[in-house]
């Protein structure tokens, strides 16, 4: 009965967690977490990874959640200051962050109106996890914006049953820094457990001023019964990091490729998020029934605020555009003066979502009702004009409010029609209704409204062959609405549609003799108006994304575990993959005609898609405390843009890392753990992120190109007290 609780990011929550302990009072709930999510997705046949508390922990010492994940099939990670801490990111089979859904705790995390997922507002969020799911694909429904290719459900920490004290600290290359403190009190009365961690991590970044100075706190509180589990997590990030968004021009990379265009002392990103959730779940099943069924219901109410504002200093800006007058200087009027300005971010984000859990014999059955609301300001101030006229200090220059209201329903049934096969159904109903400040069909500021309605179907079927054999079949749809950028630059004349994906999963698995554990997926993604980026200027001067008609990912990804002995094992990943525009049209400046010149390619790469991506893990553990482990990345080479050019690219690029674990036991239940490791190890000299724009100019086209270089060969250690 127990594998089907974390079917769908719906029930996959803290609540979960709780409701392993409800039926399993003896048994400890990470494991009850771990089995029950695993088969429950396996048994669906749906393409994901688990990683697990004691994979995390091994994994976790500073670099943000993207580089934990950075070993499972079809990723890419990024980082604009090159050491992996602040602004960080990844791609899944290609596909941005702006498309990948995450929950925390089944809550949506993905930014209702850019779609994106802004890790460094969550430092040492790993810390509190108890498991990452990543689901490949369509997946199940999911809580939040829609997912368009991949769901990463992250699950915090679980229910312990004894107190800790646990002190984690980490120093390295790059003014690297990090103190986490954590502490719980465990089962008090076998009802009440209440846990916290706070975190503090710093970085100079290896771009030049890429600094990093990251702040987080975690608290959870529990109680329950034989019926009902009640769980209230907060927990907020505070971070304070120099920019380095722009990263480095490509003649720069050889003469100085530490180099940040940003001097002003100031340029930083300021912003905090905190959460706050309430997880319920109870059980109607009687506790001494002969009736063959359960019934579960799940309740989670969520608060997200977020506010911040990012700084910066610009020359020669024009002093109307900031609803500043002209400044006279004696005779001079002066309209362009040096100033600095901020753009502030004060949003909140409220929901609830309800599912019930009804299971009887062969027959499941979810039920999912979930309702959001997001409010979000934007507005912007300037703090310093070298002219400014009788302006004052913080002089307001524009505001904007939007807001998103969203209902997110679902139904799932699962039915094992026998001990072989098992059949899964899921029906999503999605509406979003956005209101912002845009324009009209008059090319007017004035608020808009869009609204969406998309139903995502999916389909399971998943044939044990036999205990060592199996092959699962996947096939969905899902839709997407375009984000805040493509609204509020158009018209509705020249608002870009929804995209949609059709998705199809054909998995096969094999399990043996517990030596080896190997899943292999071969996918095919469809896409229809799907959005990129083409340099084409639309009917209000802006530079939006831009339907394409057809284009497609499609693949083969290869998970492999393998215990050659006690004392050495091997993981590998390889992901090799196709992913194609069939027509497509970019737009390059004229300024010498002031038009736009049109290319037309036919067939062409979508950008930052690697046709190869592979991972391959030695661990070497001679003895129970002690253990040497070298990972071994490799990517394919990138395009910047969809055009094929081989001169907007990144290249092709291999990294090593080398880790030690040693653990010293003062007693069994006071360790202490011994950490090193050598990040990329044969100083390689690469980038894993940047972009491209070109123009005419003088009747000769001018490309440039910008780079993300990574960090060259670094150094990390760690000592790490557990008290349980």
């Amino acid at each position: 009965m127990l594998y089907a609780v974390a079917i769908g990011a719906s029930v996959y929550s803290a609540a979960t967690a709780q409701n392993a302990i409800i039926s399993n009072p003896e048994k400890d709930s990470s494991d009850v977490l771990q089995t029950i999510s695993i088969t429950a997705i396996r048994k669906i046949g749906i393409p994901f990874t688990e990683i697990s508390k004691q994979e995390i922990q091994q994994s976790n010492k500073v670099q943000d959640m993207p580089y934990l994940l950075q070993n499972t099939p079809s990723v890419v990670v990024t980082s604009d200051a090159g050491t992996g801490i602040g602004y960080t990111g990844m791609r899944i089979r290609g596909i941005d962050q702006t498309r990948i859904n995450v929950t925390i705790n089944g809550v949506p995390v993905n930014d209702p109106e850019s779609g994106g997922v802004f890790w460094v507002d969550m430092p040492d969020l790993a810390s509190s996890t108890q498991s990452i799911q990543i689901q490949r694909g369509t997946g199940t429904s999911t809580n939040g914006s829609g997912a368009f290719g991949a769901n990463i459900n992250v699950q915090t920490n679980a229910i312990r049953a004894t107190p800790y004290v646990e002190s984690y600290n980490y120093a390295g290359s790059f003014g690297t820094l990090k103190n986490t403190l954590q502490l719980g009190t465990g089962l008090i009365d076998n009802h009440f457990s209440f846990d916290a961690r706070i975190s503090r991590l710093q970085s100079n970044g290896y771009v030049d001023r890429a600094s990093a100075s990251l702040n987080s706190y975690f608290l959870s509180g529990n109680y329950s019964n034989g019926k009902t589990s009640v769980t209230f997590t907060a927990f907020q990030g505070k971070e304070k990091t120099y920019q380095s968004w722009n990263g480095v021009a490509q003649d720069s990379l050889l003469t100085n490729r530490t180099m940040n265009v940003y001097t002003y002392d100031n340029q930083v990103d300021d912003y905090a998020q905190a959460y706050q959730q309430l997880h319920i779940i109870h059980s109607f099943t009687p506790k001494y029934s002969t009736k063959s069924y359960s019934l579960f219901a799940y309740t989670t109410l969520f608060h997200t605020k977020g506010k911040g504002y990012y700084e910066e200093y610009k020359e020669n800006q024009y002093l109307p555009d900031y609803k500043i007058a002209a400044d006279s200087v004696g005779n001079t009027l002066i309209e362009n003066s040096n100033l600095i300005r901020r753009k502030w971010l004060d949003n909140d984000y409220w929901g609830i979502n309800n599912s019930v859990r009804y299971i009887k014999n062969k027959h499941q059955i979810w039920l999912g009702l979930n309702y959001y609301l997001y409010q979000g300001k934007h507005y912007g101030e300037v703090i310093w004009s070298q002219y400014a006229n009788n302006s004052s200090i913080r002089h307001p220059y524009y505001a904007d409010s939007a807001t998103k209201k969203e209902s997110n329903n679902y139904v799932k049934y699962m039915y094992s029609i026998n001990d072989k096969v098992v059949v899964y159904t899921d029906l999503q109903l999605r509406g979003v209704n956005y209101s912002f400040l845009g324009y009209d069909a008059q090319n007017l500021s004035s608020y808009q409204k869009v609204n969406y309605l998309f139903f995502n179907p999916k389909l399971a079927l998943t044939y044990a062959i036999n205990a060592t054999h199996s092959l699962q079949l996947q096939t969905g749809i899902a839709n997407r609405e375009p984000i805040r950028q493509d609204l509020i630059n158009s018209t509705p004349t020249s608002r870009p549609k929804a995209e949609k994906l059709y998705d199809l999963e054909l998995g096969y698995s094999l399990h043996w003799r517990k030596k080896l554990v190997l899943h292999t997926t071969f996918y095919s993604m469809d896409y229809k108006d799907q959005l990129v980026l083409t340099g084409q200027i639309n009917d209000v001067g802006a530079y939006t994304r831009t339907n394409v008609k057809n284009s497609h990912r499609r693949g083969i990804e290869i998970d492999a575990k393998y215990s050659i002995s006690n004392k050495w094992q091997l993981a590998s990943t390889v992901s090799l993959s196709s992913n194609k525009i069939q027509k497509f049209r970019e737009y390059v400046d004229d300024y010498d005609l002031g038009t736009q010149k049109i290319n037309d390619y036919t067939t062409t790469n979508i950008a930052f898609s690697p046709s190869i991506i592979s991972y391959l893990g030695i661990t070497y553990q001679p003895m129970v405390n002690f253990s040497i482990q070298l990972q071994n990345r490799y990517v394919g080479k990138q395009y910047l843009d969809n055009t094929n050019n081989v001169n907007r690219m990144l290249a092709s690029y291999y990294t090593a890392d080398l880790h030690v674990h040693y653990d010293v036991a003062i007693s069994k239940k006071y360790p202490i753990q011994l950490r090193a490791s050598i990040l990329n190890i044969t100083n390689a000299k690469y980038a894993n992120n940047g972009y491209t724009f070109s123009y005419i100019l003088g009747q000769k086209q001018t490309t440039q190109n910008y780079y993300y270089p990574q960090a060259t060969t670094s150094f990390l250690v760690g000592i790490n007290v557990l008290l349980n």
